[in-house]
């Protein structure tokens, strides 16, 4: 199954390369997306508060800190 996957992400990023590169607008939302979840999971697994049992409210700060970074990059 790995092996499979790992195909995957080539084989996306081709179409993602080929049928999105005339729209950067939905590209750059799908990324800041992406991005979100990334944050979302990386900081679930380096701080050890997160791994408190049902503890998701500092990777949800964490990730929701990051979206009014975002927000206020774009507003200045």
């Amino acid at each position: 199954i790995f092996f499979g996957l790992s195909f995957f992400g080539i084989i996306a990023a081709l179409i993602g390369h080929f049928l999105l590169a005339d729209s950067p607008g939905l590209t750059a939302h799908l990324m800041t997306f992406a991005s979100g979840g990334i944050l979302y999971l990386l900081i679930q697994d380096i701080i050890p508060e997160s791994k408190l049992d049902k503890n998701y409210l500092t990777s949800l700060g964490a990730t929701l800190g990051f979206l009014v970074g975002i927000i206020g990059e774009k507003i200045i």
